[in-house]
């Protein structure tokens, strides 16, 4: 059985994975699902799994 790992942490290593800085030098994500900019400071995101879990996803990256 596998143990599910801590969305703290994934959200931790999405966020330091993925983002990148804006031409305003704002620190943002790019949606994977709808590929628009995400604030990270103003906006709620969440980290999800382009491949579901159970079917073998352990990459993670950030959505609206």
């Amino acid at each position: 059985m596998n143990a599910r790992r801590d969305s703290v942490k994934d959200r931790r290593e999405c966020f330091d994975r993925c983002r990148r800085t804006d031409d305003l030098g704002r620190v943002v994500l790019d949606c994977w699902i709808c590929g628009g900019v995400i604030l990270p400071a103003q906006e709620k995101w969440e980290c999800e799994h382009p491949v579901p879990f159970a079917h073998g996803g352990k990459e993670t990256l950030p959505a609206h």
